[in-house]
This record gives C-alpha cells, structure tokens and sequence, in this order.
C-alpha cells in the first residue's frame, strides 16, 4: 500500500499521523513482550527437556544395575554343573539376605563367605 493509500485509509478511520505513531508504538510494545514471553517458554521447556533426559539417564543406570544383579544371581542360581542351587531354595532367603549375596557377589567375596553369611 503506497503512503497515500494509507494516509487515505488512516483519514477515512479518523487516525490522524499522532494516532498511527501511537498505534505503532503499542503495537511494537505488544510484539517485544510477546518476544519476550515466548523466550520465557522456550528456556522453560529447554528445563523440561534437560530434567527429562537427566530422569531418563538415572532409570537406565538403575535398570542396569539390576539388570547385573539378575545375572549375578543367574549365575549363582546355575553355578557350574556339580555345585547347582535349587531355585526353590531361594525361598529360604529372606529379600534383605538375597541383597546381601549380590552386594557380596558383585565384590567378589568367595563362596564360602557367601555361606556363612547366609547362615548367619
């Protein structure tokens, strides 16, 4: 629209030069504070985002930790072929106990220490 047209257009609508600076400036007003909220969102959601992945990271260590206690407790369950547990034994362990073995298993202590905790 030419500079004509639109002084034609403010006249027919009776804003005058005054009226459309003042319209511009809140208009531009309206477009900073706009801009505004949207970075307020944006850095918002970038939070979300990074708290997301950091829970995510945490559940899949934790998953693998367990993971390695299954396997420990496997190959404890299995042992080699003369020294077989019966998994029905298990039942014969309390939960604390079982988590006793593993936290012993994964550092390594020989089966006998294993025993004579169990036993105590």
């Amino acid at each position: 629209m030419s500079g004509n047209n639109l002084s034609r257009n403010a006249h027919h609508k009776g804003m005058n030069a005054r009226d459309l600076q003042n319209e511009n400036e809140r208009l531009k007003e309206l477009l900073s504070q706009s801009q505004c909220e949207l970075s307020q969102s944006h850095a918002q959601h970038q939070a979300v985002v990074e708290q997301f992945a950091q829970t995510l990271e945490e559940k899949e260590r934790q998953v693998a930790a367990l993971e390695h206690q299954i396997k420990l407790l496997l190959q404890r369950i299995r042992g080699s072929r003369q020294e077989r547990i019966d998994p029905d034994q298990l039942l014969l362990f309390s939960l604390e106990e079982l988590q006793e073995i593993v936290a012993q298993l994964e550092q390594g202590l020989p089966d006998e220490d294993l025993i004579d905790v169990a036993a105590g």
